[in-house]
């Protein structure tokens, strides 16, 4: 650079000013006023926000476009420079000549910091309407448009300005200008760039005045704040939101003690009758501890399903997910509720195909299709049926549809249904309670799978639930340390199996990192695998509490001890290497069809 500025100054870590040095040919800095005090006290930058970080200025240093009051003409540039102590801060001022700065290294070190976004205008001759506006070279840089083509519109800088926001520009630069005591102004407003780009700019303008008071020139500068803008307007819509949900959350609790509260005002009345009242016939002690008992069950599933609710919401817990079998899962859950539906003589209709599989955790999934066909079977009349279906829905989904033929929902009921705002607790069609939290567990669980969930309803003609779970990618996975063994099991595999992709791991770990997020068809691995015994593997990929195993074949050469409850623990198989292709195909096929 061939000029060190116009002026030096020397900053301490607080920003204190200790030294200033000017070196131009104008003095304009009153050095006496401003020693000692702090930067930020005179210095304004024209991007919002510029120094609020002190931490970061100190270690970065910033660049940018300054204005103070004490100091006298049209703002100037400044550079902050780190240093081992404190910054060193040089300036240059810009020119009160037409349009232009003063020093031409300002314009190498402009040209240096291009996030710079800002451009300077002068107008000389305020009373001219006709007259030319001076425009600096970044104008062209920002609205698309040169200082010539903006001369050559009527309105000049005006014309540019957004339709919604131009009177409201044009009113507060006219009342500046026919105000006498005052000389500055600053508003925000749109610019609608030469690309028909909308952008937003922050414009800060001085009124040089003659004796009489009136405009002799304006001159202004215009700082691109689009980004700072969208900032501002994605938190104050984060804070609409927050409010909202706080809102939202004082609702659930005000409606959650209420319903948690609300059986506890009988259970303590009949707890108090039956303690107290030793003469009570027999058959009133048997209808007041039905009533404890019913009633202590429904808080308890109540709770239980806000606590699954409540875990699933904050992360605490996430589902764990495995290549389940539709058919087994669907008459699992079933089984669970046989009893409900003998005793209203109702029949449970199943059609699932034998091939289908989703990709879910066990132990949420059958929660969700429990539940909904508990529900069913709750709102059915007796001697009807429920019918529970499934298939695929498109290529990446499996659409479950749980219907029943009973009491239906009002319109009010369905508006209300998923909502935190009010739980719909509705009595079964003889009787049966529930505690109005359960279909806010299902959509949850259902939501948390990447899945959907819908219904139809009709007052006194059924109800139709549709859920959906992703269906599992069709994969088999190698675990096998050796480059050749690996190779060796792709070779028999990749032109038999084409619609399965084969994967490929060095150890257990590996595969178990793969496994949370994607469940293979099967697994054929190596027993001898480094870094994780053959046990901890099958251990971690079948927990002894799953219903639903992920087939494994394990591999061994040479004789060794077998891991103990092999089929039980989901192992399928145990080949001896060197691998004999057909006996190889033969087992894969007999366990993926």
């Amino acid at each position: 650079m061939h000029s060190p500025g116009d002026f030096i100054i020397d900053l301490d870590d607080r920003l204190r000013i200790k030294s200033i040095e000017e070196r131009g040919r104008e003095k304009r800095i009153r050095v006496e006023s401003i020693h000692g005090r702090n930067f930020r006290e005179v210095f304004y930058p024209t991007a919002a926000g510029a120094l609020l970080d002190l931490g970061q200025v100190l270690k970065e240093g910033y660049a940018g476009n300054f204005l103070s009051s004490e100091i006298p003409g049209e703002g100037m540039f400044i550079k902050l420079t780190p240093k081992e102590e404190g910054l060193t801060a040089t300036g240059f001022f810009y020119s009160p000549a037409p349009g232009d700065i003063s020093d031409p290294v300002l314009k190498e070190i402009m040209s240096l910091h291009g996030d710079i976004e800002f451009f300077i205008w002068k107008n000389p001759d305020p009373s001219d309407p006709n007259s030319d506006v001076r425009f600096s070279q970044q104008v062209e840089k920002i609205t698309g448009y040169t200082s010539v083509e903006l001369n050559g519109m009527q309105g000049k800088l005006f014309s540019i300005i957004h339709r919604g926001d131009v009177t409201g520009a044009l009113r507060a630069l006219n009342e500046t200008k026919n105000n006498h005591a005052q000389s500055k102004m600053k508003l925000e407003y749109r610019l609608v760039t030469k690309s028909g780009e909308v952008i937003w700019v922050s414009e800060q303008a001085h009124i040089k005045r003659n004796n009489k008071g009136e405009a002799e020139s304006i001159s202004g500068i215009v700082s691109d704040i689009t980004r700072l803008k969208l900032r501002q307007f994605n938190l104050e819509e984060s804070e609409i939101a927050l409010r909202q949900l706080n809102d939202s959350k004082d609702r659930f609790i005000n409606i959650l003690s209420h319903d948690l509260r609300g059986p506890y005002t009988s259970i303590l009345g009949f707890a108090e009758i039956l303690l107290n009242e030793e003469d009570l016939p027999d058959h009133e002690k048997n209808e007041y501890l039905t009533y404890i008992y019913e009633a202590s069950v429904n808080q308890l599933q109540f709770i239980n399903y806000l606590l699954d609710w409540s875990r699933l919401r904050t992360g605490k817990i996430k589902p764990e997910l495995q290549r389940l079998p539709v058919h087994a899962l669907v008459h699992n859950c079933v089984s669970n509720l046989t009893g409900n539906a003998i005793r209203k003589n109702i029949e449970i209709v199943i059609d699932v195909p034998l091939d289908l599989h989703v990709q879910a955790d066990e132990r949420l999934a059958s929660q969700v299709i429990v539940n909904l066909l508990n529900n069913a079977i709750k709102f059915s009349y007796e001697n009807s049926k429920v019918e529970i279906t499934a298939g695929l829905f498109n290529i990446r989904q499996v659409e479950f549809v749980v219907k029943d033929h009973g009491m239906g929902m009002t319109q009010e009921e369905q508006a209300s249904l998923f909502s935190l705002d009010k739980f719909v607790s509705k009595e079964g069609s003889k009787g049966e309670k529930g505690s109005g939290f359960g279909l806010t567990l299902v959509k949850e669980i259902v939501e948390k799978h990447g899945g959907e969930i819908w219904f139809y309803s009709e007052e006194d003609g059924g109800s139709e639930f549709h859920f959906t779970l992703p269906v599992p990618a069709n994969t088999i996975m190698i675990v096998d340390p050796d480059p050749a063994g690996e190779e060796s099991l792709r070779s028999i595999m990749v032109n038999e199996f084409r619609e399965y992709e084969l994967t490929s791991v060095e150890n257990g770990y590996e595969a178990i990192d793969i496994l949370k997020e994607s469940a293979p068809a099967l697994i054929i691995a190596d027993k001898n695998m480094p870094l994780m015994s053959c046990d901890q593997f099958i251990d971690s990929v079948n927990p002894a509490d799953s219903h639903f195993k992920t087939p494994i074949i394990l591999v061994e050469s040479g004789e060794s001890g077998n891991p103990h409850n092999m089929a039980d623990r989901g192992v399928r198989a145990l080949l001896k290497t060197p691998l004999k292709r057909d006996e190889l195909l033969q087992t894969i096929r007999s366990i993926i069809n």
